[in-house]
C-alpha cells in the first residue's frame, strides 16, 4: 500500500516508499520531485505568454487513494492571476516504480499565443551514464535511434539535444552496481508535443548540463508567421502527456516467469490475425501488416477480452502476460482523429494503460499481469 502524507493546505504531499520517493510541491509549489538511490527528477515551472507558473496562487490539490491501496492520483489546480488568467491543471498518478502525468494548459480565446514554454524536469544525482531515445526516421521501432552519453564526459554547458522534436525518453543511470534509473517518456500523445507546427508555430526541445544536472526544457510553441501580416491564433486548450519510471515495465521474453513460475496463460500479439485498422502504420501511412498498435481501440478490446475469459480461473498467486513488441505508430485513427490522417503516437502508454486495469481486475484473487517484451 502507497503511505502518503498530505497537509490541507496543500503545501505538502508525499509519498515515501523504501526505495523511492515522490513529493508535490518540491522543489516549490505546483512541481514535483522523483527519488530513488540518489538520483533526482524534478520538474520546472511552466510559462505561459509572460507570466510563469510560479506567480501562480495556490489553488487545489486532491489527492485520491485506490480501493486497493497500490495508486494514488493527485489532482491539482493553479490559476495566475494576471492578464487573461491562464490556469494549468494536472492529474498526476503514482504507482509503484511509476508517475504518469497530464498537464492541461487551459487558455482563454483571448489568450495571446506568443510563447509557451510547457516546463521541463532536471535530473540529479551520482550519474553514470545518460540515454536519449530519439523518434526514428526510417522505422516504427520505439528504441532504433539511441544514444548513449557518458555523464563524466559531458562537459558544462555541453547540449546533448537541441530539436523541434522532443525525444522519445531519456534514461539516467546511477554510478555504481544498484541498477537504479529515472526514465522520462513522452506520452502517448506525442503528437501534442510536435504540434506547434500546425498553428502557425515552432517548437524547441533541449537537454543540457549545467551546474551538475542533466535539464530537458519544453519550449512547446512560438509564433513564428510565414508574412508580416499572419495574426496570431487564438487561445486554445492544449494537452501534454508524459511518464517517469524508476522500475522496467516489461519482464524477459520467454514462456516463464522470472522466478521460473509458469505463467498461468500468455497472449500473444503477434501471433495473432490483425484486420489493417489495427495495425501499425509508418510515416507514409503504409500499413505494416499484421503488426498491431496497442494504441487501437481493436488491439484494446482483444486484451480486455481474453483477460476477462481468464478471470473465473485465477487464483492466488497466478500470473498472466500479454507479449508484445512496443511500436512508434502513425495512424490519427488510434488517436481518435482519423481525419488528420497522421498523428505520432507510441502504443507502450496503451499497454502500461492495460496493465493497470488488468491488475486491478485481478487484485482481488491475489493474481497479476505482466507485459512481456518480444
Amino acid at each position: 500500500m502507497l503511505d502518503f502524507e498530505y497537509q490541507e493546505n496543500g503545501s505538502s504531499l508525499k509519498v515515501e516508499m523504501p526505495d523511492w520517493s515522490v513529493a508535490l510541491d518540491a522543489p516549490e509549489l505546483g512541481l514535483i520531485t522523483i527519488q530513488t538511490g540518489s538520483l533526482q527528477a524534478s520538474t520546472e515551472n511552466a510559462v505561459l505568454g509572460e507570466y510563469s507558473e510560479s506567480m501562480a496562487v495556490g489553488g487545489i490539490c486532491r489527492p485520491h487513494r485506490s480501493s486497493s491501496g497500490l495508486e494514488l492520483s493527485v489532482d491539482t489546480e493553479r490559476t495566475i492571476p494576471f492578464g487573461t488568467e491562464p490556469c494549468i491543471r494536472r492529474k498526476y498518478r503514482i504507482q509503484e516504480g511509476r508517475l504518469s502525468a497530464v498537464s492541461d494548459f487551459v487558455l482563454r480565446n483571448s489568450f495571446e499565443m506568443n510563447k509557451i514554454k510547457a516546463g521541463g524536469i532536471a535530473f540529479s544525482g551520482r550519474m553514470d551514464s545518460i540515454e536519449v531515445a530519439a523518434l526514428p526516421e526510417d522505422s516504427c521501432e520505439l528504441d532504433a535511434c539511441v544514444q548513449k552519453s557518458v555523464f563524466s564526459e559531458i562537459a558544462e554547458g555541453g547540449s546533448l539535444w537541441d530539436s523541434e522534436k522532443p525525444p522519445l525518453s531519456i534514461c539516467v543511470r546511477e554510478a555504481g552496481e544498484s541498477g537504479r534509473f529515472l526514465r522520462f517518456e513522452c506520452g502517448e500523445d506525442f503528437w501534442r508535443w510536435i504540434n506547434a507546427a500546425r498553428i502557425q508555430g515552432k517548437s524547441r526541445y533541449r537537454i543540457f548540463k549545467q551546474d551538475g544536472k542533466v535539464i530537458f526544457e519544453w519550449d512547446l510553441y512560438e509564433f513564428a508567421p510565414s508574412s508580416p501580416e499572419e495574426e496570431k491564433p487564438f487561445g486554445r486548450n492544449w494537452r501534454l502527456s508524459w511518464e517517469v519510471s524508476w522500475l522496467e515495465p516489461y519482464v524477459r521474453s520467454g514462456k516463464k516467469e522470472e522466478g521460473g513460475k509458469e505463467f498461468k496463460d500468455m497472449l500473444d500479439l503477434s501471433a495473432m490475425t490483425w484486420k489493417t485498422d489495427a495495425c501499425v502504420r509508418d510515416r507514409n501511412g503504409q500499413v505494416l501488416e499484421n503488426v498491431p498498435c496497442a494504441s487501437s481501440q481493436i488491439v484494446v478490446n482483444a486484451m480486455k477480452k481474453w483477460l476477462r475469459r481468464c478471470l473465473p480461473e485465477a487464483e492466488e498467486g497466478d500470473v498472466f502476460a500479454v507479449k508484445v513488441h512496443p511500436h512508434v505508430c502513425y495512424s490519427a485513427a488510434h488517436m481518435d482523429r482519423a481525419k488528420l490522417h497522421v498523428l505520432a503516437h507510441r502504443d507502450d502508454m496503451a499497454l502500461y494503460e492495460f496493465s493497470r486495469w488488468a491488475n486491478r481486475q485481478l487484485h482481488g484473487c491475489g493474481a497479476s499481469l505482466v507485459i512481456v517484451k518480444d
